[in-house]
């Protein structure tokens, strides 16, 4: 949010609050942050990954700030995800298939939590079917609306 106020107060607009999607990823299958892997590169499955989150691809991300900013935008409350929601569980077994890793493994969220920390299974494990129905409504439309666009080249051959 601090990246986000700076550009705010460079653009002189009001304080908008953006929610970012769980995962930002781009068409190679690569998400930011990284999600943490187990030994042998296994992705895990946090608890029984029943969890509902939202993803955005990068470009998307991007240029959707940038139209934000330019068109002096400024809500309460804007979220910047694609138009569908997925499991923990299912998207894990995704980007595993689209980068040719093992099947992921369920864990505990207490081991979560030892192994890569509170912030990171917390950001593995809230659950939210998040819309941009917001951004829509100020006219703009994302490259790839939801994960399978994003993804295409890979989930041809899945």
């Amino acid at each position: 949010q601090g990246l986000i106020r700076h550009f705010n107060a460079a653009a002189n607009i009001s304080t908008t609050y953006l929610i970012l999607a769980n995962f930002i990823y781009n068409s190679e299958g690569q998400t930011y942050p990284a999600i943490p892997k187990l030994f042998n590169k296994i992705y895990p499955i946090i608890n029984h990954g029943d969890n509902w989150i939202s993803v955005i691809h990068l470009d998307d991300l991007c240029s959707s700030i940038l139209h934000l900013l330019n068109n002096n935008i400024s809500e309460k409350i804007i979220n910047l995800v694609d138009g569908k929601p997925i499991m923990q569980k299912d998207w894990i077994k995704m980007l595993s298939r689209v980068n040719l890793l093992p099947h992921p493994l369920p864990i505990p969220t207490a081991i979560s939590n030892l192994l890569y920390g509170q912030a990171a299974t917390t950001n593995l494990t809230n659950s939210a079917k998040l819309k941009n129905e917001l951004l829509k409504s100020t006219n703009y439309w994302f490259k790839f609306p939801d994960y399978q666009a994003g993804l295409a080249k890979f989930l041809v051959n899945m």
